[in-house]
């Protein structure tokens, strides 16, 4: 991808692994489904947000409406 310009490998291989640990954890807690495919030869990842993760993210946005007009008093 040109977009990345001269990022070395490494930075990018640490945070894709941080992605994929971040990712991981969000299925390991229900929040999302993932499966693990290809495109062609190339690796895909899907995500599904399930309905435990829906219901969280409702829940989030919800207290972040909360806390916003709160501080707007």
């Amino acid at each position: 991808d040109a977009r990345l310009g001269n990022i070395p490998f490494r930075f990018v291989d640490t945070h894709l692994e941080a992605f994929g640990r971040l990712l991981a954890g969000l299925e390991e807690s229900g929040y999302v489904q993932m499966e693990k495919t290809y495109k062609g030869k190339l690796p895909l990842t899907l995500l599904t947000l399930t309905a435990t993760g829906r219901a969280a993210f409702e829940q989030y946005r919800e207290t972040l409406k909360r806390a916003l007009n709160a501080g707007s008093r």
